[in-house]
């Protein structure tokens, strides 16, 4: 009995003496890490909510808060004025940026397949982008579906002065397609078409950019360029993320049910249970299969380029200037 409290004392001593072992040390310095969202929570961060409860984050030194957003298109200016350390928006919308000289990079592209849309009620007379003409349609202004609307239009001849374009904050747009003020919306089909249709009980329609010639990387991890230097942070981010949106994959129903937790507005747990179901057959290109998920393949950076080159009329550079593959490589 002595000798065990002895040693017992003897552990105390120790501890007093060189400190707490490295799982305590590690609590210590965790990094304290934003997260911006690219729009109100819903299914599509899913991965993001389970991996925060899940600890993946924890077990990789980050104390991660997750913060909503409202468009890809501020969220990029956001990480190019380094208000957030890390970025969740459209590579369609950052790339535009970027060239424009905002300094970011994507990281990782989690949403792979575009999942772009013009949604509306399914009693509307429309099948493709034609059927535009003479209609009046909403969008959040710059955000990543009004940039590349305009490739929409151009790539199927479209006359664009005959699409009335309205612009409403984001939840606004939808509200504006159920109030009858618009015609159609453009959205993610992933996400809006059930909302719309929980919210009216009237079913809901929609064609994809991705079936009438534009398709491109969606939704991925961004940072500042300034910030690629610190290899540390953006490889355990990375890993995390990676790791949260492929267990994820394997767990909808309890990823979507720990978002609905953490983001009670999200809505139904059905709802965001279909959005993250409908996300998981977007994660990949024929170039990515096989990867870790949000592993970039150049070819498809470059069909994303070439249809801003081609319909955006925006000077492109080469793909290496966008992306980085470098923080999934890490030892």
């Amino acid at each position: 009995m002595m000798k065990r409290v002895a040693a017992v004392l003897a552990s105390v001593a120790a501890l007093l003496l060189f400190g707490l072992p490295p799982a305590a040390e590690a609590q210590k310095k965790m990094d304290k890490v934003t997260l911006r969202l690219n729009w109100y929570a819903y299914g599509e961060h899913a991965p993001f909510a389970y991996g925060l409860k899940k600890g993946f984050y924890e077990a990789e030194g980050i104390d991660l808060q997750i913060l909503e957003g409202s468009g890809s298109g501020p969220v990029v200016q956001a990480i190019g004025a380094a208000t957030d350390r890390f970025g969740y928006a459209d590579a369609y919308a950052m790339a535009g940026l970027a060239a424009k000289g905002v300094p970011v990079k994507m990281i990782a592209t989690f949403v792979q397949t575009s999942p772009l849309s013009i949604i509306y009620f399914a009693d509307k007379p429309i099948k493709g982008p034609k059927d535009l003409e003479g209609k009046k349609v909403s969008f959040t202004a710059g955000d990543s579906i009004h940039q590349a609307f305009q490739a929409l239009l151009k790539v199927n001849n479209v006359d664009k002065s005959k699409v009335q374009e309205v612009y409403f904050d984001p939840r606004g747009k939808m509200t504006a397609v159920m109030a009858g003020q618009v015609d159609a919306m453009g959205g993610y089909y992933t996400t809006q078409a059930g909302q719309i249709e929980a919210q009216t009980k009237k079913k809901a329609a929609y064609f994809r950019y991705v079936d009438f010639g534009v398709n491109a990387l969606s939704q991925g991890l961004l940072v500042n360029t300034k910030y690629l230097g610190d290899r540390d942070l953006n490889c355990r981010m990375v890993r995390a993320s990676s790791k949260a949106w492929m267990e994820a994959a394997k767990s909808p129903d309890e990823a979507a049910a720990i978002l609905v937790e953490m983001f009670p507005k999200a809505g139904a747990v059905e709802l965001n249970l279909q959005q993250w179901k409908d996300t998981v057959q977007l994660m990949y290109t024929a170039n990515t299969r096989g990867k870790a998920a949000g592993w970039m393949a150049t070819a498809d950076w470059d069909t994303l380029l070439s249809l801003q080159k081609t319909y955006g009329n925006i000077e492109t550079k080469a793909p290496g200037e966008y992306y980085t593959n470098e923080f999934f490589d890490c030892k």
